[in-house]
């Protein structure tokens, strides 16, 4: 299972050959943190709730069944816009725990 970056809650995670699934829940006292991947390429897909989205320092708000994709090497984070968010993180290939990388403050 990957490493966190955040304190976000991992409601589910799977993983296949091709890809890993995680389902979060973000709330106010819990986010993503500003990160990157080398290898993976993410897309975060709204199930529930209001998230904010940061990708290479653009903000913006994403509402249930809209989507984003974040390549390989571009800074990220996730937090619920409201009180808490649904989120389905989807990553190509598998998320490895040596490819999370934090980005200090």
């Amino acid at each position: 299972m990957p490493v966190s970056v955040g304190n976000y809650e991992v409601v589910s995670h799977v993983e296949t050959p091709e890809c890993s699934l995680r389902v979060i829940r973000l709330g106010a006292d819990r986010k993503v943190e500003l990160h990157y991947h080398e290898r993976s390429s993410q897309v975060y897909f709204v199930l529930a709730g209001e998230v904010e989205i940061t990708i290479n320092k653009d903000p913006r708000r994403l509402v249930p069944q809209q989507s984003a994709r974040v390549a390989p090497f571009v800074p990220h984070g996730v937090r619920a816009a409201d009180s808490s968010a649904l989120v389905l993180s989807i990553s190509v290939p598998p998320l490895s725990p040596e490819d999370q990388h934090p980005i200090g403050h």
